[in-house]
């Protein structure tokens, strides 16, 4: 089932998404008309086709769709070793599930006596990420999922604001409005956003952006993203479901040398009724 939905989700994303962005776009587009026309006023614009395009990374894909087709390939080899009693079927499907179930053991063992590995990894990838932010017109994908976050989870850069000054200064600032330009201290993103109506709660804020009760320069992405989680997503609970998922694994192990042995003792195959 895993394998299956592997393929799947591979498939759509290396593929289909790739065909069909330009209709999904559309029709996002017109979903969100109200947000994306809001934001335009204000100079962000949302482009969903490069937003869409920019996840059709396919070789990324692949590899999911490869990971399922190799899951159900080893599915099929301990289902026709169980029902067939092919020894050979039944030694690769057990080496196998062994080499995941170590791989497994490792991931649980640094997640519980070290989470701050993964989540230092997830804030190099967010820097990295907010390094090509270009501005809030920008149309390539990190600086559309940059704003996206800022106004969805109401925050600003990484660990604050000044990221964009020391990260990736060299962003377009420049902002007009009422025919009037300056340059922006923060992206605009950074202010409060009111998301009944997706404008700036004060419509001022773009001037300086560094007032706490209407801009989120303090206050970071990563902790805004990771308290989030561990409020309402707590990742331990994952690694724990993946720990049921390790027992289930041993039993699969233990059934293939009980088969072996059975097999050993009557020295013949049981034939598929």
């Amino acid at each position: 089932i895993i394998g299956l939905l592997l393929v799947a989700i591979g498939a759509i994303f290396a593929f289909v998404l790739g065909l069909l962005s330009g209709t999904l776009a559309s029709t996002l587009e017109s979903m969100m008309g109200s947000f994306s026309s809001s934001l335009k006023e204000y100079g962000v614009e949302i482009n969903l086709s490069e937003l869409l395009g920019g996840m059709n990374h396919r070789l990324r894909w692949l590899g999911f769709l490869v990971l399922g087709v190799v899951l159900i390939v080893l599915s099929c080899i301990g289902c026709c070793g169980a029902c067939c009693t092919v020894r050979g079927c039944l030694i690769i499907y057990a080496v196998m599930v062994g080499i995941m179930l170590i791989g497994q053991v490792i991931v649980i063992s640094i997640w519980f006596s070290s989470n701050n590995l993964f989540k230092e990894n997830a804030r190099s990838a967010m820097e990295e990420s907010l390094k090509k932010f270009t501005g809030i017109s920008s149309k390539n994908i990190q600086s559309l999922l940059q704003n996206l976050v800022h106004v969805f989870v109401g925050c600003c850069g990484v660990t604050n604001g000044t990221d964009f000054q020391t990260m990736s200064p060299d962003w377009n600032r420049t902002y007009s409005v009422s025919g009037y330009s300056f340059n922006l201290t923060y992206p605009l993103t950074c202010c409060k956003f009111d998301l009944s109506t997706f404008k700036p709660k004060d419509e001022y804020c773009p001037y300086n952006n560094t007032t706490p009760e209407t801009s989120n320069y303090k206050k970071g992405c990563y902790e805004a993203i990771f308290t989030f989680i561990d409020d309402y997503l707590p990742l331990d609970y994952l690694f724990y479901g993946l720990g049921g998922v390790l027992g289930f694994q041993c039993l699969l192990i233990v059934g293939v040398v009980i088969l072996l042995v059975h097999d050993q003792k009557d020295n013949g195959k049981v034939k598929p009724t």
